[in-house]
């Protein structure tokens, strides 16, 4: 018969952090895609409804720029996990954000605003490789994507990529 010992696993220790920015991003995901992508009713929905017209539109804006979800402020989200000093408070995105660089930056963790557009561009979609556009400019590879979506005004998505 096998003698049963006390083991010792080592595991990863997690931590929770209780944070304003995140919370906020958060909210801003679940109030903007949850309802039309998740099928998740409830307070989304009647956030929505509550909203200014023109606030709501500016936030799905935000997270459909330039060629849908998870747009701008998605990848955006996605990025801030890299920057933990910004999780604190508000006034620290606000300060991130209006310090990012035009052009393309240092991507994928700290992109220029052309550099947040082109990652959106490029890190999810299923249905593009990447690779295919490889030999381009950066801008060159954003304007040929928009250009294959038939869905898209490529004149305006290029002239907010040009003048955010």
């Amino acid at each position: 018969m096998p003698r049963l010992t006390a083991a010792t696993v080592k595991a990863t220790a997690m931590e929770f952090v209780a944070s304003p920015t995140l919370d906020m991003l958060n909210t801003m995901y679940f109030t903007s895609l949850v309802p039309q992508m998740e099928g998740v009713s409830g307070w989304p929905e009647q956030l929505r409804g509550e909203m200014a017209p023109e606030l709501l539109a500016e936030l799905d804006a935000l997270y459909n720029y330039p060629a849908g979800d998870p747009g701008i402020m998605g990848i955006f989200g996605d990025n801030l996990f890299a920057h933990p000093a910004l999780w604190g408070d508000i006034e620290s995105l606000v300060s991130y954000v209006r310090s990012m660089p035009l052009g393309i930056g240092n991507p994928p963790g700290s992109p220029g605003i052309q550099g947040l557009i082109h990652e959106t561009t490029f890190r999810y979609p299923e249905d593009v490789d990447p690779a295919e556009y490889g030999n381009l400019t950066p801008r060159e590879a954003v304007e040929q994507r928009m250009r294959s979506l038939d869905d898209r005004d490529e004149n305006e998505i290029m002239a907010l990529h040009d003048h955010p």
